[in-house]
């Protein structure tokens, strides 16, 4: 599908290559709104075709689409001129990593800061260099597991709460210190502030268990939705080139990476949008 703002070519399962845009600059209102429709539409954005962006003119595009985090639990991997990028990187300088020491592991799946009371809303990565093989991320599409359960079903999951939990001692992240453990409740099924699009929202990274059942059933449940979110009909697995920018819904989608040889360079910028509201995708269920 085309436009006259750029071009739009959709992916398997669910996703779609953007190509004729400038990234370098804000977006105009109409652009905007038309980005942000095809990111509805689409849930995986992948922008193609541009100049790199500078640290600046790639934290000017992405806080086009909301508030920025400003992470502190990897204070090691910001800058101080771009303290909302995130450096991903397996690469060494002067004796340390640039990035996460255990960056060329597979990642589990997980969804940005589900454990804070305000979550992100849209994950974004900037590829500025990439493997030849593995590295690739890929996403679980939550929306369509939750559509793919029978009724009663949807509706009981709708009554439970999960707890997620980040525990620094045990991330494949680095830490310039140790912090506590920061958790957070949410209701297990997501409502899209913008679609209304009902979505089950659970990880295998950070969703500790389910409140209100007993360990194991809250274990049976889990690995029940884990399981299902990992079938191919559900996933969208993106093989990076170098210069793509991948921006996708973090609220719907739980997202991972594959394992990569450590003597392949694989370096990313990260920016995480927050939710407007942290209310906003339980409203319903309060």
């Amino acid at each position: 599908m085309s436009s006259s703002m750029y071009d739009v070519t959709p992916l398997e399962p669910f996703g779609a290559v953007v190509t004729g845009l400038d990234v370098r600059r804000q977006p105009e209102q109409s652009v905007m709104e038309r980005l942000e429709h095809d990111l509805d539409e689409h849930h995986v954005l992948v922008f193609r075709g541009h100049s790199a962006p500078s640290d600046a003119e790639l934290v000017r595009f992405v806080g086009s689409f909301g508030e920025l985090e400003r992470p502190d639990v990897v204070p090691d991997q910001v800058s101080s001129d771009a303290p909302q990028i995130v450096h991903i990187s397996n690469e060494v300088e002067n004796g340390a990593y640039v990035g996460p020491s255990q960056t060329t592991r597979s990642l589990d799946g997980h969804s940005d800061y589900c454990w804070q009371d305000r979550v992100s809303s849209i994950g974004a990565l900037d590829a500025v260099a990439v493997p030849d093989l593995g590295g690739e991320t890929w996403f679980s599409n939550m929306y369509a597991v939750f559509d793919s359960l029978e009724p009663g079903l949807r509706e009981w999951l709708q009554r439970l709460t999960a707890m997620h939990v980040r525990d620094t001692t045990s991330s494949q992240f680095r830490e310039a210190k140790p912090q506590a453990l920061r958790k957070a409740e949410h209701p297990l099924v997501m409502i899209h502030p913008t679609t209304h699009r009902r979505a089950i929202y659970v990880n295998t990274m950070y969703t500790n268990r389910i409140v209100e059942l007993a360990p194991d059933e809250s274990d049976e449940l889990l690995e029940g939705l884990f399981l299902l979110m990992s079938q191919p009909e559900y996933v969208y697995e993106h093989r990076w080139k170098i210069g793509d920018l991948v921006l996708w819904d973090q609220l719907g989608l739980v997202h991972g990476r594959k394992a990569f040889d450590v003597n392949q360079r694989r370096y990313m910028r990260q920016i995480t949008t927050l939710v407007a509201d942290p209310a906003a995708p339980w409203a319903v269920h309060a």
